[in-house]
């Protein structure tokens, strides 16, 4: 039966679409032979309605939302607002579930969130926080450099905090400035200040005080204490039962003063 036939039998209804159907592409991850691989979720307009195709994120067009149907207006929020927020600053204090700025989510872009003064996050993967243990040991493999991170994360930040941060766990895109309580975990870009984690501390770049059972950053600077230190180039001091850097490995108390050769540096 001819192309022309079979589209002779359906019937078919146009409109103009003002953006509200927008359907964004949705990026997931799979294994196959035990190698991680990237795909996108992509909407396909068939004779029967929408349906998905799955392609592989090298491959994949990104379908990126009309620039007019994007909402561009700067907000802030003074003395008190909730998150997750629909503006970039809430100066005073800061209470939800989650810090982000969601205010284009539904066109998949993620707008950035600044913080100033209290934030208090009942982060809702703290509930699922026993089924990270396993994992622990694997954070801040040496595959993710610090270089790296300056070169293709650095730049996409999403939440900027500065004054004091309570969260039952900070874990994404963040850079924290001053003083973070957390009573799980904290895996973030930056800490700034000092970070006072139970189990996990692991940051990017560190510049102040970790106080963790295990502290682990690519670049360090200023003091570790916990029971496991790590840091691929550290200036200051680490005190612990097993403390690594990039000069030395030393149970109870370690230092790294200046930087040591790139043959030092890659044994992590």
């Amino acid at each position: 039966m001819s192309a022309k036939l079979l589209l002779h039998h359906h019937r078919y209804t146009f409109g103009y679409d003002t953006g509200s159907a927008y359907i964004p592409p949705q990026p997931g991850v799979t294994w196959i032979k035990q190698q991680e691989v990237h795909y996108e979720k992509l909407p396909v307009q068939t004779a029967k309605g929408i349906t998905f195709s799955y392609l592989p994120d090298s491959l994949a067009n990104r379908a990126e939302p009309d620039p007019a149907l994007l909402d561009k207006t700067y907000r802030r929020r003074y003395f008190f607002g909730f998150t997750p927020a629909g503006r970039e600053e809430i100066n005073g204090i800061a209470f939800g579930l989650l810090s982000e700025n969601r205010k284009n989510h539904k066109y998949n872009i993620r707008d950035t969130l600044v913080t100033r003064g209290l934030n208090i996050e009942l982060h809702p993967m703290s509930l699922l926080f026993g089924f990270f243990l396993p994992y622990i040991g694997e954070i801040g493999k040496p595959n993710y450099s610090y270089e790296r991170y300056l070169q293709e994360s650095a730049p996409e930040w999403e939440t900027k905090m500065y004054g004091v941060n309570l969260s039952l766990l900070h874990i994404g895109s963040r850079r924290i400035y001053g003083l973070n309580i957390a009573p799980t975990m904290t895996v973030v870009d930056e800490m700034h200040g000092l970070t006072i984690t139970p189990i996990v501390n692991y940051a990017m770049v560190q510049q102040g005080t970790m106080i963790s059972l295990y502290n682990n950053s690519k670049r360090s600077r200023g003091f570790q204490l916990g029971l496991i230190n790590t840091s691929r180039d550290h200036r200051g001091l680490q005190i612990g039962l097993w403390n690594t850097n990039a000069k030395r490995r030393l149970p109870f108390i370690n230092w790294q003063l200046k930087a040591a050769d790139s043959s030092l540096q890659q044994r992590d």
